[in-house]
């Protein structure tokens, strides 16, 4: 019997990276947890005092090294399978999912700007660098001009059903909500003979030049 595994795709203020729900997770494996903030504190056990708490930094937000515990917070980790574009193949995504969650395809966009333009290599360079800098500045923007609108309609909303002293909560959790930008997708896989399961083959994200395909949002 295949099991089948579930993935999404988050958009963290770095980058994107996709995720599995399989299970168990390993020492050592590459994990995503929506709770942990990029800067967080390590405990060496080893220490005594202050000295036992220090400073840690994660690459990405949420994204570490799996250490197995029973701390409930860390039971909603997720194995990270891919990250950042080169690891991750959007071309097969439809122009309303690109938009859904924020993706651009550049190369394409400087293809169609540059045309036959004399000069034309060193333009579409021009263009993509050019691209780059207002994505970085936008990089830790949280909200879309959408989302405040949908924030404003749900207070409205919360307000006549709760009144003003449960709405503080009621918006502060849907805010909350909102931060959260992950999709479930599809990917496309492929069948591994394998002896360590019944039927003696697994279900795996195909990898083409090093990319897990992602083929639409579910």
């Amino acid at each position: 019997m295949i099991k089948m595994i579930n993935y999404n795709l988050h958009k963290l203020p770095e980058g994107f990276i996709i995720t599995s729900d399989e299970k168990p997770l390993i020492k050592g494996d590459k994990v995503y947890n929506p709770n942990i903030s990029k800067e967080y504190t390590k405990v060496d056990l080893r220490k005594e005092g202050e000295d036992r708490y220090s400073k840690g930094y994660h690459e990405m937000t949420g994204v570490y090294l799996h250490v197995p515990t029973t701390n409930p917070i860390y039971e909603i980790e997720r194995k990270v399978i891919a990250q950042q574009e080169s690891e991750i193949d959007f071309n097969n995504l439809s122009e309303d999912d690109c938009k859904k969650i924020g993706w651009f395809d550049v190369e394409k966009r400087a293809d169609n700007v540059v045309g036959d333009l004399p000069y034309g290599k060193w333009v579409k360079m021009g263009y993509i660098q050019g691209f780059k800098i207002p994505q970085k500045l936008l990089s830790d923007k949280m909200f879309t001009l959408e989302d405040l609108k949908d924030a404003f309609v749900e207070g409205h909303v919360r307000f006549t059903e709760c009144g003003e002293f449960e709405l503080e909560d009621k918006v502060g959790l849907y805010i909350q909500s909102l931060q959260n930008k992950s999709w479930t997708v599809e990917l496309e896989m492929s069948y591994v003979h394998t002896d360590h399961v019944q039927g003696g083959f697994e279900y795996f994200p195909t990898l083409n030049n090093g990319k897990v395909k992602i083929l639409k949002i579910i």
